[in-house]
């Protein structure tokens, strides 16, 4: 409960430097946070894998 309290507080904190960020943390509560955080550290993971599988086909060809 103490978690969801604190990403409130950085929602109302974020709206105003950020928009994007106000709605990511509405979506992590209300559809279940660990599950919407897990997917959004994967596609950053592949999103910064895809450059480097580029570079190294670069250097290969």
């Amino acid at each position: 409960m103490k978690y969801c309290i604190s990403k409130s507080i950085d929602v109302s904190v974020n709206a105003y430097y950020n928009e994007g960020m106000k709605i990511h943390y509405i979506l992590l509560l209300n559809k279940g946070g660990n599950h919407m955080e897990i997917a959004m550290a994967v596609l950053k993971f592949v999103g910064g894998v895809i450059p480097l599988v580029q570079e190294l086909l670069k250097a290969f060809m």
